[in-house]
């Protein structure tokens, strides 16, 4: 048993929902990266929580997988381009010799948000659709083609 330090009424939180955030251009930083075996165990991908760190969406969490070894050559191409992108967007340059995912935790990015549609089986979810430096953030919505 563990004995709070003072009575917490629930009715007085909000669960933050999971519904997607909009799409759109959001900083957000890497928090957290592992490496897991795919369903069918043949192949591994890079499963990456980003944190939006600043908006009305800040704390919110969106999630990416990069197929790096999967029988699908077409996915793990997808994925090494995605992996260069973030490599790219967290200012390393085009040379970096990456060993360790979590050396991309921590550095503020932009991230392209999209929504996936709920199909029947899954629910709508956010997807990344593209990785930048902070600074390449646009600046208004007019010359942002996703907010």
């Amino acid at each position: 048993m563990a004995k709070l330090p003072s009575v917490f009424n629930a009715a007085d939180h909000d669960t933050g929902g999971f519904e997607p955030i909009p799409a759109g251009t959001y900083v957000a930083e890497i928090v957290k990266s592992e490496i897991k075996d795919t369903k069918d165990g043949t192949g591994k991908y890079i499963s990456l929580q980003f944190k939006v760190i600043d908006g009305d969406y800040a704390k919110r969490l969106v999630f990416d997988m990069l197929n790096i070894v999967n029988k699908n050559q077409t996915a793990v191409e997808i994925a090494n381009r995605n992996l260069k992108s973030i490599i790219l967007a967290c200012g390393h340059e085009d040379d970096y010799e990456l060993e360790d995912t979590e050396d991309l935790h921590g550095i503020p990015m932009g991230i392209r948000v999209a929504i996936q549609e709920a199909t029947a089986q899954w629910p709508a979810k956010n997807i990344i659709k593209g990785y930048m430096l902070e600074s390449d953030i646009p600046e208004t919505a007019d010359d942002n083609p996703f907010a």
